[in-house]
């Protein structure tokens, strides 16, 4: 996939930013792990915030 591709796709995607999904329902059981891996001022798409989530427990269960 050629890189305008990509940034074409990420711009189609629904993007949230750290406050929104921390508050979010979706996320009610990891709000604290959100809040540690999401960084102020960036938006994530949901998928992105999952993914970060399943790295941060892999990380802790390693």
């Amino acid at each position: 996939m050629e890189e305008n591709s990509v940034n074409e796709v990420k711009a189609c995607e629904n993007r949230f930013s750290k406050e929104a999904l921390v508050k979010s329902k979706l996320f009610r059981e990891q709000r604290d792990i959100l809040s540690a891996v999401l960084k102020d001022g960036e938006d994530y798409s949901k998928e992105e915030a999952q993914k970060l989530i399943k790295n941060y427990l892999e990380k802790e269960m390693a």
